[in-house]
């Protein structure tokens, strides 16, 4: 089966109990056999001097990146959607 986990990633200085619980996911399912896929944005790969305002806006607008593309190429049979705030869209 192949299976998508999306998921927003806080900063890796700062990692959430989320991102433990997401990559112990995406192991155990590649255990069991399955071809899992991790489609993350990580908040350290956006960091900069705009990075509040930006986001800012991304959440208020419904903009970012968007994890669409990706999983359309993939194409699972399941999607887990983790937590797409504040890192990720749905276009």
């Amino acid at each position: 089966m192949r299976i998508a986990v999306v998921g927003s990633f806080c900063s890796a200085s700062q990692p959430s109990g989320e991102n433990n619980v997401v990559q112990v996911q995406i192991m155990a399912l590649r255990e069991a056999g399955h071809e899992a896929l991790s489609i993350r944005q990580d908040t350290d790969e956006l960091q900069g001097g705009l990075f509040a305002l930006k986001t800012g806006i991304d959440v208020a607008l419904g903009t970012g990146r968007a994890p669409t593309p990706v999983l359309r190429d993939f194409k699972p049979d399941i999607v887990h959607v983790h937590n797409l705030f504040p890192n990720l869209a749905v276009q």
